[in-house]
Parts: structure tokens; C-alpha cells; sequence
């Protein structure tokens, strides 16, 4: 057995650090930008708390109904029912494969946002629902779909875009034109916002991405060196003592 002060022991020592060394920076990795785009493909095409969005439809709608005093007519009603079918089923569907978590997100939700916003335009417009009461549902609705939806900008826009179309396509269709030019800037704007939101992930990420690897590379050197005997690390609290 030689000893740690051998000079064969510390030059075979100092190999294993080295060896360590390169092994770390081997890890080191161009940070890969298609990575914010394979979490978004390994999300569910729609979240896990979308049912919820049945309960607050028909509370939206209940709650409507009596500070408006006002009831919604059967065309709102059956789009509200399906409206909150469709949210309370999402869950259970396979959202397996690019095509079908594209019509996933199609069918349960931009489809039962484009129903409660042709319910709350055909109360508004059709059933004398105060617009305030109306607009206060939308864009509660409108928010806990943008809540669940937060680390996906493009299909929080989406939904948002089809809750509010029917609302504004009955001014419009009436030849309100500034309803429709306000829509479109309103659009355009959160494409920028989104747009830009996508640019900002991604940058999160790259530098989540370049950091790792340098913490990683760290924890190996320390492991082989302590591994070699020529010293250890501890940790000591205030006092002094080793924790």
C-alpha cells in the first residue's frame, strides 16, 4: 500500500482530476433551442384543470342571470351546455400524436369558447343582459382560460380570440366598423405580445440550458477530487460546528 504522499499516488490522483475535468466538460452542450418547443409538445393539448372552466361557465352564467335579472334564451342555454360538456370532457379524450392534439385543442377548447361567446352575444344582444354583466363574464372566463394557459401564448390568444369573435360580429354586422378595427388592433397586439413572450421563454430557457451544465461540471470535479483522498469538503453552521 502506498501512501497519499507517494509521488506515484498524487500523480495518479491528479490524472483521476483531470480525468474528471474532462468528462465535465464533455457534458458542456450547446443549449438547444428547439427545447422550449418539445416541452410545449410534451404538455397536454389542454390542461388538467379544464373542466374547471364548466364550473365557471355556469356560475358565470347563473350569476348573470341574477344580478341582470335576466334570463339567457334557449339558443344561449344550449350553447352553454355544451360549452361546459365540453370543458368537463377534455380530460378523458387521448391527446396522442400532433394531429390529434391539434384537433384536441380544436374541438375542446377553441370550440366551447366560441360557444360561450355566442351564448353571452345572444343574451346581450337578444335578451337584454345589461352589457356590463355580460362583458364581466367574458373576460372572467376569458382570464382562468389565460391562468391555465399561461406558459402557452399562442393558444391563450386562440381561446381568448374565439370567446370574444361572437361578441364583437354582432356590431359589426350592424356596420359598428370601429368595433371590428378595435378588434383587429386588439388581435394584433397580443400576436406582438405573445410573439414576444415565445422570444422570452426561449432566452429563459437557453440560459437555464448553459448554467446547468456548469453546476453539473462542478459537483463532478468536487466528487473526484474528495474521491481521490487528497481532501474532503464539509459544512459548518454558525457556530463552527460540522453539519
Amino acid at each position: 500500500m502506498r501512501a497519499a504522499g507517494d509521488p506515484k499516488t498524487r500523480g495518479r490522483n491528479r490524472r483521476r482530476v483531470v480525468q474528471a475535468e474532462e468528462r465535465a466538460e464533455s457534458t458542456l452542450s450547446v443549449p438547444d433551442d428547439n427545447h422550449s418547443d418539445q416541452v410545449d409538445e410534451a404538455l397536454p393539448a389542454v390542461p388538467r384543470q379544464w373542466p374547471v372552466l364548466a364550473i365557471v361557465t355556469l356560475a358565470s352564467m347563473a350569476v348573470s342571470g341574477v344580478i341582470g335579472s335576466s334570463l339567457p334564451p334557449v339558443p344561449a342555454l344550449v350553447a352553454f351546455g355544451l360549452a361546459a360538456v365540453l370543458f368537463a370532457v377534455s380530460r378523458i379524450v387521448s391527446d396522442e400524436g400532433p394531429i390529434r392534439r391539434l384537433a384536441v385543442f380544436g374541438g375542446f377548447a377553441v370550440l366551447p369558447h366560441l360557444l360561450v361567446g355566442f351564448a353571452f352575444s345572444e343574451w346581450l344582444f337578444h335578451a337584454a343582459l345589461p352589457l356590463s354583466m355580460g362583458v364581466v363574464s367574458v373576460i372572467a372566463i376569458g382570464g382562468v382560460a389565460g391562468v391555465y394557459l399561461s406558459v402557452r401564448p399562442f393558444p391563450a390568444l386562440l381561446v381568448k380570440v374565439a370567446l370574444w369573435l361572437p361578441v364583437v360580429a354582432h356590431p359589426v354586422l350592424a356596420g359598428d366598423l370601429k368595433v371590428l378595427f378595435a378588434f383587429i388592433a386588439a388581435v394584433l397586439a397580443g400576436g406582438f405580445t405573445a410573439l414576444y413572450q415565445k422570444h422570452n421563454d426561449k432566452d429563459n430557457e437557453r440560459d437555464r440550458q448553459a448554467e446547468e451544465p456548469v453546476r453539473n461540471r462542478a459537483m463532478e470535479i468536487m466528487r473526484d477530487y474528495e474521491a481521490t483522498g487528497q481532501g474532503w469538503f464539509w459544512e459548518t453552521d454558525r457556530d463552527g460546528r460540522i453539519v
